[in-house]
């Protein structure tokens, strides 16, 4: 019988940060499904509530990357749930604005759910005031 390798999701999810680190927007569009979609219950104004397919979300966090001087984050913590395909993710992130030289700080709760090692749904939980302040200095 041949064993089937589940993909290790959390490590997935670490990778997913680090290439937001980097900003290497290329290699992190390579961790989602094509047929992905990101759920933001709660966003600002100018701010999309659901974002669907792959070639929108690369879009959009392209722009929104390449107006971040600087961007990093912590992950306080990963959590494995009973269904493998989904991770939970509690995060601290703080980053320049590049147009204004503002500051965002913010913390976030992220559940990542998978299909074949891709991430195919992104719901993210995160201050809608405070991230205003980012969608508002967008070019």
């Amino acid at each position: 019988m041949t064993e089937v390798r589940t993909p290790d999701n959390v490590a997935t999810v670490r990778r997913f940060f680090d290439l937001m680190r980097a900003k290497d927007i290329d290699a992190w569009g390579e961790l989602w499904a094509e047929d992905c979609r990101i759920i933001v219950p709660y966003p600002p104004d100018g701010f999309p509530s659901t974002i669907e397919g792959k070639t929108e979300l690369l879009s959009g966090f392209r722009r929104l990357f390449s107006n971040f001087e600087t961007y990093d984050y912590e992950v306080r913590a990963l959590h494995r749930t009973d269904n493998p395909r989904v991770v939970i993710a509690q995060w601290h992130v703080t980053a320049k604005i590049a147009s204004t030289g503002a500051f965002y700080e913010g913390d976030n709760i992220t559940v990542f759910h998978f299909e074949n090692g891709k991430i195919v749904e992104y719901h993210d939980y995160f201050n809608p005031n405070r991230f205003g302040a980012v969608v508002a200095a967008l070019p």
